[in-house]
């Protein structure tokens, strides 16, 4: 194990926050959720940057995924979002 674990885990998370729900899971205890069902999930966010995110942290090989510092530095954390935008005025 690895901080890698982590990252992954934080991704999910992040995917959960953003969508609500991972698509084609119904949230019943028990059931996994796929591979195919978290890709369906992460190809309908519709903000570009957050995409790349989760992307990052979910990458299969976990020498691939960024560090917890690459991520502090990741421009999804530095520009503000529409709903951000809409939540302000």
């Amino acid at each position: 194990m690895t901080p890698a674990v982590d990252i992954y885990s934080f991704g999910m998370c992040a995917l959960e926050m953003a969508t609500l729900e991972i698509q084609g899971a119904n949230g019943d205890a028990g059931n996994l959720v796929t591979d195919e069902q978290v890709q369906r999930t992460i190809e309908g966010l519709e903000v570009a940057i957050q995409n790349d995110f989760i992307r990052a942290c979910l990458k299969n090989e976990p020498e691939l995924r960024p560090t917890a510092r690459e991520l502090l530095f990741h421009r999804a954390l530095f520009e503000v979002s529409p709903l951000k935008l809409l939540a302000a005025h």
